[in-house]
């Protein structure tokens, strides 16, 4: 199960359990987590493998290796600022360590306060079972779904600079990323890589092959470096009929509620997914 404020949503087709249920993978440390402001507007999902090397794919299902739990464990077993929301096993289990509304986790920096951090198990040599990879997709379609972020990611497959620190960070390769007057994170609504937060990671991270079943779900992929997001965006805010210095091309709650309007979608979103049919209104 997925805690998202206190409430509990399935992933239909895999197996799932929460530090509600299971203590064993609930995170023990506050060096892992902080809480969330209450009015904090989550407004991404980013996405990491375990080893954050260059990904093939393994077909078909993999063993359960019980990683959630070690995972978990690890996390907190020193004082490292380093965790996640949920975990993907091999097999394409998952588990829940964390409310995904309340708690902030400190996954991926300088973004953490306004994304939920989902990592994926990936082997020595580089691995990553078929079944891993989607059941990423129907935990990400959830996700969408319940907290209104729009189905968008980015086409670049390293660090993007609408992405960069609020701040140069210590490196000279930071320092040279960051663009000043940039996005920070804040004016992109998606689902991104960590490897696009920082290019302190390695491109495996989690690499292409999720954001293509992204991409075959039907998900819209954008430079978004180039803006081209924010121009679709505001094209479209201003054809729903939102006041023309509203259309800023950043799909916030007011597009959502024009979506639901003028497209009658109850999510709200301009992807449709066959889950956004089940049981659970958006947060």
């Amino acid at each position: 199960m997925l805690i998202i404020n206190g409430k509990r949503y399935g992933v239909t087709g895999y197996a799932g359990i929460s530090f509600l249920e299971s203590p064993s993978v609930k995170l023990m440390s506050r060096s892992d987590w902080r809480p969330r402001p209450p009015d904090k507007w989550i407004r991404g999902i980013v996405v990491h493998t375990r080893m954050g090397l260059p990904v093939y794919v393994r077909a078909g299902r993999g063993p359960n290796l019980g990683w959630d739990t070690v995972l978990a464990k690890r996390f907190s077993a020193d004082d490292r600022q380093a965790s996640c929301h949920i975990a993907i096993d091999a097999d394409g289990s998952y588990a829940c360590l964390a409310d995904l509304r309340t708690v902030a986790t400190y996954h991926a920096g300088h973004v953490n306060e306004i994304t939920v951090g989902i990592e994926m198990y990936q082997g020595n040599d580089g691995s990553v079972f078929m079944s891993t990879l989607e059941s990423c997709v129907a935990i990400v379609d959830v996700l969408t779904r319940v907290l209104g972020i729009q189905r968008q990611y980015p086409l670049e497959k390293g660090h993007c600079q609408r992405l960069a620190s609020p701040t140069p960070g210590a490196s000279i390769q930071t320092k040279l990323a960051y663009k000043k007057g940039g996005g920070r994170g804040l004016d992109f609504v998606g689902v991104y890589g960590h490897r696009n937060v920082t290019n302190n990671r390695g491109l495996g991270d989690p690499g292409n092959e999720i954001f293509d079943l992204l991409k075959a779900a039907g998900y819209e992929g954008y430079f978004i470096d180039e803006g081209d997001d924010l121009a679709v965006w505001s094209e479209r805010q201003a054809r729903m009929g939102i006041d023309e210095d509203e259309c800023t091309g950043v799909p916030d709650r007011k597009t959502r509620e024009y979506i639901m309007l003028t497209k009658a979608r109850q999510t709200g979103l301009w992807v449709e997914r066959p889950s956004d049919a089940e049981p659970g209104p958006p947060a």
